[in-house]
């Protein structure tokens, strides 16, 4: 940084040049020479540049000014890889969150794709039990007395058919079942059992059903 014989070396600031034995110093960034009155470069600092080998380093004030913009530059540069990081990392938090999120639907989806038969029969059967039991109940007939004496069967079954052909015009139906609902209520006045029959031709059923009151 000692000032050398150089004639075309100026002064970077006033362009004046800077001669043999002149009180000047280079920058070691830039490498312009400059008057260290120009800068503003105390006597002391100047006279130890001098004894100082090349590990000590002079930067002009131009130079230190770019420098000091260029550290804050890579700071906020270090601050903003910092932040980005710790997005990458929350990202990558929630990205094995929706894996696992998504395997569990898909075990879900696989177990109802594998029960869903299953289900679906299970369903239909119960709409089938519950049709088939409103069914029955239409052949349900409420009120009729209970008579123990004898075959009390043979006694419903001849209630029933005397009630299709000469009440319903229902002639000649033949009786499959014939059922008393429910176990034997105490005696006494109106304590009758539901009658429930079960007749072998649809129609006839169809029609029995269709002249009784809903």
């Amino acid at each position: 940084m000692a000032p050398k014989s150089n004639k075309n070396d100026k002064c970077h600031d006033c362009g004046k040049d800077v001669i043999t034995n002149e009180k000047a110093l280079s920058c070691s960034i830039c490498e312009n020479w400059y008057h260290i009155k120009c800068q503003k470069v105390p006597i002391l600092d100047y006279d130890f540049l001098l004894k100082s080998d090349d590990s000590i380093q002079w930067i002009c004030k131009g130079c230190k000014g770019a420098s000091q913009q260029i550290c804050k530059m890579l700071t906020f540069m270090h601050q903003k890889k910092e932040k980005l990081e710790k997005e990458v990392s929350t990202l990558k938090t929630c990205v094995v969150d929706c894996n696992e999120k998504i395997a569990s639907v898909d075990t879900n989806v696989s177990e109802l794709s594998d029960n869903l038969p299953k289900i679906v029969s299970e369903q239909v059967s119960q709409i089938i039990d519950d049709k088939s039991e409103e069914v029955k109940r239409q052949s349900n007939v409420f009120g009729v007395p209970e008579n123990e004496e004898g075959y009390p069967r043979l006694n419903d079954l001849e209630f029933v058919t005397d009630l299709c052909s000469q009440s319903l015009g229902v002639n000649d139906i033949v009786v499959e079942e014939l059922t008393r609902l429910g176990a034997k209520w105490k005696r006494g006045p109106g304590k009758h059992r539901l009658l429930r029959f079960k007749v072998t031709d649809e129609v006839k059923r169809m029609k029995f059903c269709a002249v009784l009151p809903s």
